[in-house]
């Protein structure tokens, strides 16, 4: 029997998700960081390809399927931050495509005076990531979903050598599972959120913003962030991060 092929292509997503008309199934086009933390280790050692930057917190891993958890220990000033150390840097360019996506969920008291960052950033840390009062990003380069101390809403971001472009989006409620997604198509950036406790796949997206402007062409790598604002324990869990971008 031969093979027959559908020239439009086949998608097991439904039509308004960012990825339904992206070729992603080609894995020889696209470089790929997933990181699932299934076989995931805890306490980073010399060669491990992942790095947690953190004052007073505990990382834990549960199963069934490896959610990665940092929780704070409740202390104004705590904070995490993790990201790859010897893999995962992209840079994308007005040619090629780029998509990043997570599964996560925050859990705090209070949303507000709570720090966070997911999405793609540049490598580094403490004020040259946030500002120490909270209030501004300072990383150089990134594009991701953020949230400021004392903040009421949810940002996006596209920011390339410390400018940025800006938007906001409704507030993440504490406790529930969002999946987040960033396409950028080489002239855009378009944010995604799943509803609280949506599909894990991200299949129930819907966009929430746009950027245009300010491009992040720096190489930037997945990242994860929390930073308490007040006397409070915080905890960030990531069921899965993911990064593809077209070669």
């Amino acid at each position: 029997m031969p093979i027959k092929r559908n020239v439009d292509g086949f998608s097991a997503l439904p039509a308004g998700h960012p990825l339904a008309n992206v070729d992603i199934g080609n894995e020889f086009k696209w470089a790929k960081y997933f990181e699932d933390f299934t076989g995931y280790g805890l306490g980073q050692t010399t060669g491990d390809d992942h790095l947690l930057t953190a004052t007073n917190c505990t990382e834990t891993l549960v199963g069934p399927t490896g959610v990665y958890t940092m929780t704070l220990a409740g202390a104004d000033n705590d904070l995490a931050q993790w990201k790859p150390t010897n893999a995962g840097a992209f840079q994308a360019s007005s040619t090629k495509r780029t998509y990043f996506q997570a599964r996560i969920k925050i859990t705090v008291a209070t949303m507000a005076q709570t720090e966070l960052f997911i999405g793609l950033a540049s490598a580094q840390t403490g004020t040259a990531f946030f500002a120490a009062d909270g209030a501004s990003l300072t990383m150089d380069d990134a594009i991701g979903f953020y949230q400021l101390d004392a903040g009421t809403t949810v940002g996006v971001t596209m920011r390339e050598n410390d400018v940025s472009s800006t938007d906001s989006i409704t507030a993440f409620t504490t406790a529930v599972w969002y999946t987040v997604g960033i396409y950028y198509d080489g002239l855009k950036a378009t944010f995604y959120v799943s509803p609280a406790d949506g599909e894990a796949d991200g299949s129930d997206m819907a966009q929430v913003a746009q950027l245009t402007a300010t491009d992040t062409v720096s190489v930037v790598k997945p990242q994860l962030y929390i930073k308490a604002g007040d006397a409070e324990a915080k905890v960030l869990a990531c069921d899965y991060i993911a990064t593809y971008q077209e070669r």
